[in-house]
């Protein structure tokens, strides 16, 4: 064989590897592609899940921060009169002060009672108030001490008159008293 065929043959078999080379370079740096685009895409995706992760977390500390909220905000103001709770937690004020007391009196019920009736709207809009008129007898720094626990309860309470009589001839002081007792409209 003539060296110059034998040259041609060479080269062109050299040509033939050296195209297949780099079509299969070509066609591997493709599918390479492809993976790490793949993989790029599922490098968002896990960003983004984590993202949402971070997100719903705060929204559940948000939520549990909203429920003890809400459960303070319904005993301050329920969404019912609980007129006994407020008549007993009343009389335990006036007793821990050393008041004596003649009854509590709520507006008369008309009709069947039920968690809203002996109840008016408030000044405060989304607010009803039920009203308990009492007289109490005692010293002016009972009084004060009263009034400080009637400011300091959690369930949301107001003191809307006040009158001050002298009973007798002796120190006593007979204290007329509107409160009103919030709730829930």
């Amino acid at each position: 064989m003539k060296p110059n065929i034998m040259f041609y043959i060479l080269l062109g078999c050299i040509g033939v590897v050296v195209i297949a080379g780099s079509a299969g370079y070509y066609l591997s740096h493709l599918r390479l592609q492809e993976k790490i685009d793949r993989v790029e895409t599922l490098k968002a995706d896990v960003t983004l899940a984590h993202e949402r992760v971070d997100n719903l977390q705060r929204l559940h500390q948000s939520y549990t921060d909203i429920r003890s909220i809400e459960k303070k905000m319904l005993r301050m103001l329920p969404p019912e009169k609980k007129q006994a709770q407020a008549a007993a937690k009343i009389y335990a004020m006036i007793e821990s002060v050393g008041l004596k007391s003649q009854g509590l009196n709520f507006e008369a019920t008309q009709g069947q009672p039920n968690a809203k009736t002996q109840t008016t709207s408030s000044d405060v809009e989304g607010v009803r108030v039920m009203p308990v008129n009492f007289t109490v007898t005692g010293s002016y720094r009972q009084l004060q001490s009263f009034l400080r626990q009637v400011e300091q309860q959690e369930r949301l309470m107001q003191v809307t008159s006040l009158n001050i009589q002298r009973s007798g001839e002796g120190k006593a002081l007979s204290f007329d008293i509107q409160l009103e007792v919030f709730l829930e409209p």
